[in-house]
């Protein structure tokens, strides 16, 4: 694995208050992501997971603590209008619901984003014709959303996040609403893009065989990182990850 660093969270914080009760979500969480890793985070529900992942992708604001990007220091990034800069410069997200738009056909999704940077019409029409073959999706793309299968609205989805070429790609629970034999599909999708793009993912999941796809498991309990799995072999090792899993809820 390239050891360039992509993203290092440094002492992160998050407290969430209401009125007089105060709780801490995430407590001085060290992390480093590398450029070409996928990373999986894992933990109970309430344990700071997706917290953390708001977090790095701007969508919450930390109590403390320090994003570095390429190892420069983002001010300011949690705050308009820096944080839709950030977002749009640094991170994809794919999301357990797909978040597509509607009223747009798969293609016309695709280019939205590369509009919102100005790109011109040839290197869109490019750009989107790339990206559907990526996720085989070839011949979907006069189809809306609608008229598609969950896992293929999750391709879409997967190829927004990439058309940008951001340094990071965030996914939130993405095979949630998948079946088991879908969400093969779409992880071996995920996987293949990582090594073809040589493309940084951090993947938060309760589902230990989503973390067996991840080069390297963090396991977080009550806001803290307690445990750490990094995968020696190809093939992923369910038993251990979810025996680590269990040990990090017993902290």
């Amino acid at each position: 694995m390239n050891k360039e660093i992509v993203l290092e969270a440094i002492k992160l914080r998050k407290t969430y208050s209401n009125g007089e009760l105060k709780v801490e979500a995430l407590k001085n969480i060290d992390l480093t992501i590398y450029k070409g890793e996928m990373l999986a985070i894992m933990g109970a529900s309430g344990s700071g997971k997706s917290t953390l992942l708001n977090l790095i992708g701007a969508l919450d604001a930390p109590s403390d603590g320090t994003i570095k990007i390429k190892n420069r220091i983002i001010s300011n990034y949690h705050k308009e209008p820096y944080a839709t800069q950030y977002r749009s410069e640094y991170i994809g997200f794919i999301f357990q619901d797909y978040n597509l738009l509607k009223d747009l056909t798969v293609e016309e999704n695709l280019a939205l984003p590369l509009i919102l940077m100005n790109k011109d019409s040839k290197t869109i029409k490019e750009e989107v014709g790339k990206y559907i073959d990526l996720v085989g999706l070839g011949g979907k793309e006069k189809v809306r959303p609608y008229k598609l299968s969950g896992g293929q609205q999750q391709r879409v989805a997967i190829a927004r996040a990439l058309i940008t070429n951001p340094p990071l790609l965030l996914a939130d629970e993405p095979t949630g609403n998948l079946d088991y034999q879908t969400s093969e599909e779409i992880l071996n999708i995920i996987k293949d893009l990582q090594e073809a793009l040589d493309q940084s993912i951090v993947i938060v999941t309760h589902d230990p065989q989503v973390a067996t796809f991840a080069d390297r498991v963090l396991f977080i309990h009550n806001g803290k990182i307690v445990n750490e799995y990094v995968k020696k072999a190809k093939a992923g090792d369910i038993d251990k990850i979810l025996h680590m899993l269990k040990n990090s809820m017993r902290c």
